[in-house]
């Protein structure tokens, strides 16, 4: 341990001998710093974060679905706060699993214009076997809780809602 604690003082040692390396790491960057800071380079243009900016007034419709279960997302309500009012169509497609009263709210506010309930099963124990440790009562009791948040709250508000499924074979 001693060697290196030697090698690392020398080190230091040979940095601060070097007038060059101070020059150029700690009085060059701040005198940039300040010379470019007087410099107009015309009006700040906000930064384009990410997919939504990219795609605002480019992109007419939009669709948080697919391979995952968007609700999950610990960000889901500042994402919809965010993409508000950006596109014609933002549409959701959701299991219901994790709807919340606050996701409920979010998804009202939010601009979603179409919010899809996916059901893979109208029976609950088909449910249950089709999606491993789903239950049908808890999706069917979101699906409600949604809906009375929708009359509630916000009576005039147009979106579409709708329960889509799936055709099983059990062959």
């Amino acid at each position: 341990m001693k060697i290196y604690l030697i090698i690392a003082a020398s080190t230091i040692k040979m940095y601060f001998r070097r007038t060059q390396s101070l020059f150029w790491t700690l009085f060059f960057p701040v005198v940039m710093m300040v010379g470019l800071g007087f410099f107009g380079f015309g009006e700040y243009e906000k930064p384009k974060l990410g997919v939504i900016d990219q795609a605002e007034n480019n992109i007419e419709f939009i669709s948080l679905a697919s391979r995952g279960e968007p609700l999950v997302s610990p960000i889901i309500t500042k994402m919809l706060e965010y993409t508000r009012d950006k596109f014609l169509n933002l549409k959701i497609n959701t299991n219901a699993s994790v709807l919340t009263e606050k996701k409920c709210h979010a998804i009202l506010q939010g601009g979603v214009k179409t919010l899809v309930f996916s059901a893979d099963a109208a029976d609950a124990k088909l449910y249950s076997k089709l999606r491993v440790n789903g239950k049908l009562e808890k999706v069917v009791s979101n699906i409600k809780m949604f809906k009375k948040i929708k009359e509630k709250h916000y009576p005039q508000l147009k979106i579409i809602t709708r329960v889509s499924g799936v055709k099983f074979n059990s062959e």
